[in-house]
């Protein structure tokens, strides 16, 4: 049932829908006159728009333009969009405008936080605790759980979404409380789909990150089935959902035998990489042993981790395109250095 605000509408209460700046003009006459209020958000007859099916992430975000979005990152979407075929061609090459107007990212002539959130080089302009601070990627399945988490966010709290790595576990925790319809004990059944931020989930859904509404932990049930893992274990709790996620038995063991680290020790790998970086277990690895180490050698990493010299300097290689790594000195007298993004 819409909710309804309990003052009436006159000349010291003004109800508009959604923000406009030339409502600016209104906040001014009330300023030189006897006063009042501009209710943002509420219908000429009084009820709150929120509770009718607003979304927070679809209210207009005024003072941003499609010049500031970041184009890189609007380029990588209509690449994913078009690979996982959920765009042709076509569709994705429209001008940024019109892509935003299909993506339901725009409302008349503003751009929705969705756009600001998705497509913004520095959405906490706006939204405090709009980031995601990692160590370092994780599986699969961790990947999923993180789209699950960015999706599901509640944006009005000013917290982030808060993730700590441990060398046997990491431990996720994401603001905003389960939809009632949903049980945690039933996330990996068969279940409603409510994402908190619908067009933010729709942009993700057209990139091809996100699969199908409501598939999140059957994915991860997969991915964990593929790779022998454990589940991980959601809880509600804190004012949101907390996820549990344990090192397999085979994880445990590698780790061991080449000495990342005990149990309760935080591996702090100085460096937050991106969703979707194409980082492999192996240059998980080598990021550790060259962060204990910096000094080691082809040969001596090649050791480490029983893998091939070739192996090893394909895998360095790799990392030092993404930008993680960087070989300072001569060959036999040099070493490695981490970069910090």
């Amino acid at each position: 049932m819409a909710t309804k605000v309990s003052i009436k509408e006159c000349q010291y209460a003004e109800f508009k829908q959604s923000w406009q700046d030339e409502y600016l003009k209104w906040i001014c006459a009330f300023a030189n006159t006897e006063g009042g209020s501009l209710f943002v958000g509420v219908d000429d007859k009084g009820y709150a728009l929120f509770m009718q099916g607003r979304t927070w992430d679809s209210v207009p975000v005024p003072g941003i333009s499609t010049k500031e979005l970041d184009h890189g990152a609007l380029k990588l979407f209509r690449e994913k969009a078009v690979e996982s075929q959920r765009l042709d061609k076509k569709a994705a090459g429209v001008s940024v405008q019109n892509l935003l107007q299909n993506l339901r990212c725009t409302e008349g002539s503003h751009l929705t936080r969705a756009a600001m959130m998705c497509f913004h080089p520095d959405p906490e302009s706006w939204v405090t605790g709009a980031y995601i601070k990692i160590g370092f990627f994780a599986t699969d399945a961790f990947r999923e759980l993180l789209l699950n988490a960015v999706v599901h966010k509640d944006y009005t709290e000013t917290t982030p979404i808060q993730i700590k790595i441990y060398s046997d576990r990491i431990w996720m925790w994401n603001p905003g409380n389960m939809p009632e319809e949903v049980k945690v004990k039933d996330l990996f059944k068969k279940h409603v789909s409510k994402p908190r931020n619908p067009n933010i989930a729709n942009v993700f859904f057209k990139s091809g990150y996100v699969e199908s509404w409501g598939r999140g932990y059957y994915n991860i049930e997969l991915a964990c089935e593929e790779t022998d893992s454990k589940l991980p274990k959601p809880k509600a709790e804190f004012g949101g959902l907390t996820v549990e996620c344990r090192a397999s038995d085979q994880y445990k063991e590698l780790a061991s035998k080449w000495n990342i680290g005990g149990a309760n020790r935080t591996i702090n790998l100085p460096i937050n990489l991106p969703i979707n970086l194409p980082i492999n277990s192996t240059q998980k690895v080598l990021l550790n042993l060259l962060q204990e180490n910096n000094s080691y050698t082809y040969d001596e990493l090649a050791d480490k981790v029983q893998k091939t010299r070739e192996t090893i300097r394909e895998n360095l290689k790799k990392l030092q395109e993404l930008g993680l790594i960087r070989r300072v000195g001569a060959r036999k007298n040099g070493h490695w250095e981490i970069i910090e993004k």
